[in-house]
């Protein structure tokens, strides 16, 4: 049987008001996903002060862009969706505009060469402020092949991604990117 390895990372924090931030739950950490085991190995923010969040230089016309899921991620996130309402809970609503802030981060992992939650909290601010938000929650993964139910079972069997998965959000959007030579997963929840 061949092993695939996946590697996970999840947080979630809840924003009051948007002058007023209140982390309730910040996961930090990894889950080493190898044949259904896990881990929590530490893997500590960077502290990098590099920004991922890609827009910059983008106003605010970005809302009509046109972002595109894959079919690969429309998967995953179907995925997601059955398992939610499997548990009872509402399916959450993709909202498209997110994905920047998913691509973003994504490609951030990629040109780092790992996966991380680096800027995630200045990344939540600007998502629910943008998009008059009160939670945001984000897991991510890597995976040495392209595959959405080895990606979606790691994330069911850890905790704190399962708990984001079936968290009280109303919206989501992910990206799926290969890099080098592992697939690079970024899924970001918001409650609107």
């Amino acid at each position: 049987m061949k092993k695939v390895l996946v590697i996970l990372l999840s947080t979630v924090f809840v924003m009051t008001s948007c002058k007023d931030i209140k982390i309730t739950d910040v996961v930090d950490g990894v889950d080493v996903v190898d044949n259904g085991n896990s881990n929590g190995n530490d893997s500590g923010n960077s502290g990098d002060s590099n920004t991922d969040q890609g827009n910059s230089d983008s106003s605010d016309d970005s809302d009509t862009q046109n972002f595109k899921n894959t079919a690969h991620e429309k998967e995953l996130m179907k995925l997601i969706n059955d398992y939610r309402a499997s548990k009872g809970k509402k399916r959450l609503e993709i909202l498209p505009a997110l994905k920047q802030y998913t691509d973003a981060h994504t490609n951030y992992q990629i040109k780092k060469g790992k996966i991380s939650h680096d800027n995630y909290k200045e990344r939540g601010i600007e998502v629910l402020k943008k998009f008059s938000g009160v939670a945001f929650g984000e897991n991510v993964a890597f995976s040495s092949e392209r595959n959405a139910w080895i990606v979606f079972n790691g994330w069911k069997n850890s905790p704190d991604h399962n708990k984001n998965m079936l968290g009280n959000f109303t919206h989501f959007n992910l990206t799926a990117k290969k890099g080098k030579n592992v697939w690079y997963y970024t899924n970001i929840f918001i409650k609107k």
